[in-house]
């Protein structure tokens, strides 16, 4: 792009190999050296003065000694203008600068060598000469040498005419620009276009010179030097190109060099290395039984996953149609072709990678296709042994009469697989059938309508064996004008025809034919580099890793009847997509703003910057953040305006619709502008939130979390601010000796110091489950029973209640389970206040006071008929036999007066998430409060309601859930909670809350419904079977069926774990000999003897509960870097098994002697896997369990069981096994390659890899 003051800047370049190699051993020159370093006339004055320098031992060097070296190391010693050549070349190039103090002296700069015009002496016949002045007297732009040469072919400028005088270097002022001959406007009659640059009457460019290219779009003209290392995010913008190159200082812009003489032998093998094969198909129609499939292979993603660095370097993309011609324009572009036949079916596409660049920032894809003359699509293939193939059936058809024709198919495979990516797309027409047969496939590709949403048009290139021209350009238009209604600029930029035929007697002469060839690989060069510039204004120039993405979203939907235009920016949303409920999100942070300044000045920033957060993650490709607005967010902001204005009550101030909207992406665009520079959104966000630290000293929400304006809170800081565990990962920093625990110092909003510690669950673990029946002074016995658990697993360090991610109470489970977690106890202090708490709670009703009445009751109680009618008398009146007082003032003393059930407490550290079940007095529905807030997508077919936690803007207290918990029907009263209702003990309808705990679990983990282990705790029942007679009637019956709930409520969760899931379920109960004590029995509290009437049921299976817990402390994870290779038929995987406890913490230690002395191992499918267990945790990084694993699989959808074996009978499941490779990518997020909704850093495969060398030195 050419700079404002109409100038060309420097442009860098990529040496050859000679050049290469003369700089490499330039220490090893010497100035007696025979041979001379210019041998063949290869090297270009810039190139031997850095030779020089480097082959100095102080390495800078006088004019006089430059110029003796040359004399002695070259051909050029004697040649007239020696010394101006290398004056000019010193001065005028950045890569050497003056010695301080010494004028004459010399030395290498920082700045990378960039090329300068040859100062060779070319001699030019005088009407040349003439014709060049006229040329620039015109103002017609003659540009230098072609981006595309390399230093070896700016030698050989003979062959195009064009030189200078020896000692005349090119310089942007020897040249004319386009912007110095025109107005910024475009072209006019006062201001005539560039011979580079031929405007016709079809709307296209007719393209001649390789080095200015018109922008029909912008209207301005493309110089091609700009910044391409992409080493981070830079501003670019309609500036000059000096500009745009000097906006990096990392790199130097060097031009793509398509000659394949010019390859290095060593780039070509390690690019035979990475693909792996000689295969090179991607795509490939076929038909069977008048069925039309796509063939997939996954060639694209294996092509782009080689290259050193997917992430940071950004492809061109060169389609080229043909055969014989083809071949032999790839092998000059350097593709190595593998087979001698590179004739394609229809429909079929080859991909390869210009081995040239393929370690730069600008790899060159090449894509090769064909058109055939037969009209026959192939028969389907054959999985090969070393790529993957999925067929996919095509549902098109051009006509509702027929099915399509193989032709047809083709032309809908091109269409919607190569014009959305292609930069040029070059058809050599005698192969295909000739011009004619090139404007059919055009005219039927005009009519399928455009494959893409994209601005960016590739070049269209016609090569020709022989003819005019300008007249097969006007009969390629013409012909096809005959086809089509659509016009060829609506999918094409610009149309070039080349000749690789030059018959007259000058060419014939001079034998010039190669020269032809040279011109396609240039001007296919600078039509990628035009498009590399139009793609970077256009936010669309996509790193490898991208392209693969969006390359396979495309195959996937290729066979998709009426599939819209493939939209980039829609497809990176795919996997994270904008919240559905962010309207009432929005709306309910509006309404904290009391005016309309308060709109402008804080709302709409706060606003703006949350889209950003939510669009940018790390990873995510910088699309233009208008288009974004206007794709996601336009109508949201809308609809929370509503179809009138933002008012606000007393204020004659209003904000409409369309100017909100306008305001909030303005203010996208400047937050877009800051995250160019290379920060985080994340970073950003948090900057500006903190800004408005005043504002959000006032601003609470159980609903919203304030921190992204996207999700519902979790975690509840003693601030207020609820937090989401999305932003928890986000904004918080995972600890290093335990990456599941997550620490937020301070509030970012408000800034308050918090010290929150969270723990998460991986990604691939699966839920572990843990149920508390409810059952009075009975509940005891759940917590005797986790305290024998406790001690068989044998973790110091390690409660047992740690091992359980859900926690579900009734009655008196729900205070085991906030005693265990909300409070963090032990279980020996839980039995300890669990008994203390029973006897205050159960404290009989006093008598009354009054004296006479007081007396008569006392004697009314010693008569055991009166007492009972007494009694009975007293819970008619009151409604319960204790008063509530005790057990409320016991719950206080217990959880607190003020602490909330979502507050943040010891479950958010140990990651559990508690619920407790409670009925409604109304109509006795369950319901439950949860620690979580809720959090979870819920369908509406769940047999219990979910009760928010906060009532008129406060946190609802532990104490009263629990109360309500607790309040058994003739023991309580019920408890009314203002704003949500009565509320009772939930035992009446869920007194073994499994089946919710069930579904709560499915809500809050969608990813992963099933939990991996499910344990169940009961208080107790009778063992004594009715004998029939009258302990058979109906009253009894129905007691009896009453007390039996609970065993049938576990049979039917049994009933209904999923066929095929290996997750374990246990259910554990107390069996007494006689009749089970009532819920305020205090008997067992003074005589612990009378527990030996009563047994566990289910305790034989208990030392295999022990083994579950152990085996899912692992879990399994995929290799975050290429975790899987097709291979042979199938998939070579890579994987690590993981461990949940913390590095360097003694129960981890602990649990790895145990390991060892049992000799313990793992079988991961038929293999066994036997770790050094006596070495752990030195002998992995910074201290974790990270066993690496291999294995293979016939499919990604194969299920694959890890098992850990602590003794030879029996192994354990480790957590979510068994599971699938394609289960284990989706819960990892590995292919989602624009980021993920959590900001997670994806680990390079540089990183895998040292952490393997790490583990093998030690």
């Amino acid at each position: 792009m050419p700079s404002q003051n109409g100038t060309s800047p420097q442009r860098s370049f990529s040496p050859d190999p000679t050049f290469r190699h003369l700089t490499n051993t330039a220490g090893a020159s010497s100035p007696t050296t025979v041979t001379k370093v210019d041998e063949g006339g290869n090297t270009t004055y810039a190139e031997l003065i850095l030779v020089a320098l480097r082959s100095s031992k102080t390495k800078q060097m006088g004019l006089r000694d430059l110029y003796k070296w040359f004399e002695e190391n070259t051909d050029r010693g004697t040649r007239k203008g020696l010394k101006n050549s290398v004056r000019s070349n010193l001065c005028m190039n950045k890569a050497f600068e003056r010695v301080e103090g010494k004028g004459s002296y010399w030395k290498l700069a920082d700045a990378g060598l960039t090329e300068i015009q040859p100062t060779h002496t070319y001699r030019a016949t005088r009407n040349k000469t003439a014709r060049a002045s006229a040329m620039v007297e015109n103002s017609v732009a003659s540009s230098p040498s072609s981006p595309a040469f390399s230093a070896r072919d700016a030698l050989q400028e003979d062959a195009s005419d064009t030189g200078h005088g020896d000692g005349s270097p090119w310089t942007p002022e020897n040249r004319t620009s386009p912007e110095r001959s025109q107005p910024e406007g475009g072209p006019s009659a006062d201001y005539p276009t560039p011979m580079s640059i031929v405007s016709t009457q079809d709307g296209l460019e007719y393209m001649h010179d390789p080095l200015w290219a018109w922008n029909l779009d912008s209207r301005r003209y493309i110089n091609w030097p700009y910044c391409t290392c992409f080493c981070g995010p830079h501003q670019l913008g309609w500036v000059g190109a000096v500009d745009m190159v000097s906006s990096c200082g990392h790199h130097s812009v060097s031009p793509m060099v398509m000659n394949a003489s010019g390859v290095p032998p060593g780039e070509l093998d390690s690019l035979h290395m990475m693909t792996g094969c000689k295969h090179t198909g991607w795509l490939r129609g076929a038909a069977k039984d008048h069925a039309y499939t796509v063939e997939c292979s996954d060639r694209a993603q294996r092509l782009l996953d080689s290259l050193p660095c997917p992430d940071g370097q950004y492809p061109s993309a060169l389609v080229l149609i043909g055969n014989a011609t083809k071949r032999v324009a790839m092998q000059r572009l350097g593709v190595t072709i593998t087979r001698p036949n590179t004739t394609r079916g229809h429909g079929e596409i080859h991909l390869s990678l210009a081995p040239v660049g393929a370690s730069g920032a600008r790899p060159t894809l090449v894509a090769d296709a064909d058109v055939p003359p037969h009209r026959r699509l192939g028969r389907p293939k054959q999985s090969t042994l070393c790529h993957e193939l999925v067929a996919r059936p095509l549902a098109i058809s051009h006509r509702q009469d027929r099915p399509p024709t193989a032709v047809e198919v083709g032309d809908h495979v091109y269409n919607r697989m190569l014009l959305p990516f292609a930069d040029a797309v070059c058809f050599f027409a005698d192969d295909v059938g000739g011009v004619e047969a090139v404007a059919r496939r055009l005219g039927s590709w005009l009519d399928l309508g455009a494959p893409s949403t994209s601005s960016v048009r590739p070049w269209l290139v016609v090569v020709t064996n022989g003819g005019d021209e300008n007249r097969t350009r006007s009969q390629l238009l013409q012909a096809v004008r005959k086809r089509t209604h659509a016009h060829v600029s609506e999918r094409f930029h610009g149309v070039r025809i080349i000749s690789l035929a030059d018959a007259t007697p000058t060419s014939t002469r001079r034998q010039l034919h190669s020269l032809r060839w040279d011109i396609l690989s240039n001007e296919l060069s600078y039509m990628a580099e035009t498009k590399r510039v139009e793609r970077v204004l256009g936010s669309c120039l996509f790193s490898a890793t991208h392209l693969a993405g969006l390359l396979r979203h495309a195959a996937e939907h290729i066979g998709d009847a009426g599939a819209p235009p493939l939209d980039f920016l829609a497809v990176s949303r795919l996997d994270s997509p904008v919240a559905p409920d962010l309207p009432a999100h929005l709306a309910r942070f509006l309404t904290h703003c009391d005016s309309v300044e308060d709109l402008k000045r804080f709302a709409v920033p706060v606003i703006a910057s949350s889209f950003v957060l939510d669009q940018y993650p790390p990873g995510m490709h910088l699309f233009d953040p208008r288009d974004v607005f206007q794709m996601f967010y336009k109508d949201v902001c809308h609809n929370v305006c509503g179809t009138a204005v933002l008012a606000h009550e007393g204020s004659t101030d209003f904000v409409l619709p369309s100017q909100f909207s306008k305001m909030i992406e303005a203010q996208m665009a400047r937050i877009f502008r800051q995250l160019t520079t290379g920060q985080t959104s994340a970073s950003l966000h948090r900057q500006l939130v903190a800004a408005f630290a005043e504002d959000w000293a006032r601003l609470r929400s159980d609903s919203t979390c304030f921190h992204c304006l996207r999700r519902r809170p979790q975690f509840f800081p003693e601030c207020g601010h609820g937090q989401c565990e999305n932003c928890i990962k986000v904004f918080g920093i995972a600890s290093a000796a335990d990456p599941w625990l997550v620490e937020v110092d301070e509030c970012i909003l408000c800034g308050q110091t918090i010290c929150m510690q969270v723990r998460v669950k991986p990604d691939t673990a699966s839920a572990r489950v843990l149920c508390i029946d409810g059952g009075g002074t009975r509940g005891k016995y759940p917590l005797k029973l986790l305290k024998q658990l406790e001690d068989d697993i044998g973790l110091p360090g390690h409660p047992v209640q740690q091992n359980f991610d859900v926690v579900f109470g009734t009655s008196s489970g729900a205070i085991s389970a906030g005693a265990l977690c909300i409070n963090g106890w032990t279980v020996d202090e839980c039995i300890a206040r669990f008994e203390s708490f029973s006897n205050h709670a159960f404290t009989p009703r006093g008598v009354p006071s009054i004296p006479i009445i007081s007396s008569l009751v006392r004697l009314m109680m010693q008569v055991p008929v009166l007492a009972t009618v007494v009694r009975a008398a007293a819970v008619l009146l009151f409604d319960s036999r204790y008063p509530s007082q005790h057990i409320e003032q016991a719950l206080r003393d217990m959880f607190g007066s003020d602490r909330g059930i979502a507050d943040y407490s010891a479950a958010d550290k140990m990651g559990a998430m508690v619920g407790m079940t409670v009925a409604t007095v109304r109509d006795a529905s369950a319901c439950i409060f949860t620690n979580y807030n809720g959090a979870g997508q819920r369908g509406g077919d769940r047999d219990y309601e979910l009760l928010r936690t906060s009532v008129n803007g406060g946190q609802l207290a532990l104490w009263e859930i629990l109360r309500c918990a607790t309040a058994a029907p003739y023991y309580f009263t019920p408890w009314s909670i203002e704003g949500l209702g009565t509320f009772q003990d939930g035992g009446l309808v869920a007194n073994n809350p499994s089946a919710i705990a069930l579904q709560e679990v499915a809500s809050v983990f969608p990813e992963d419904p099933d939990p991996s282990l499910l344990v169940s705790v009961g208080t107790g029942s009778s063992a004594r079977v009715s004998d029939g007679g009258w302990r058979d009637c109906f009253p009894l019956r129905l007691a009896r069926a009453f007390l039996n709930r609970d065993k049938n409520a576990w049979q039917r969760v049994v009933a209904q774990k999923k066929v095929g899931r290996s997750g374990e379920f246990f259910r554990f109960d107390v069996e007494f000999d006689g009749p089970e004590p009532p819920l305020d029995s205090l008997s067992s509290f003074d005589d612990p003897e009378r527990d030996d009437g009563c047994t566990f049921e289910g305790l034989p299976p208990l030392r295999r509960l022990v083994l579950c817990v152990r085996a899912e402390l692992f879990f399994f994870e995929l290799r975050d870097s290429q975790p899987y290779l097709f291979s042979d038929g199938g998939y070579e995987c890579c994987a690590h098994i993981r461990c949940r406890l913390a590095a360097g913490s003694g129960s981890l230690k602990e649990f790895m002697r145990q390991l060892a002395r049992s000799k313990a191992y793992f079988r991961v499918g038929d293999h066994q896997v036997v770790p050094d267990f006596t070495s752990c945790p030195t002998a992995f990084p910074e201290g974790h369990f990270r066993l690496e694993v291999k294995f293979r699989v016939a499919s990604l959808q194969d299920s694959v069981a890890v098992c850990l074996w602590e003794n030879p009978d029996e192994g354990r499941h480790i957590s979510g096994s068994p599971f699938t490779v394609r289960q284990l990518l989706q819960s990892q997020k590995l292919e989602q390659c624009f980021g993920t909704s959590d900001h997670r850093e994806k680990r390079s495969r540089d990183e895998d890899n040292d952490d393997i060398s790490r583990k093998r030195r030690r």
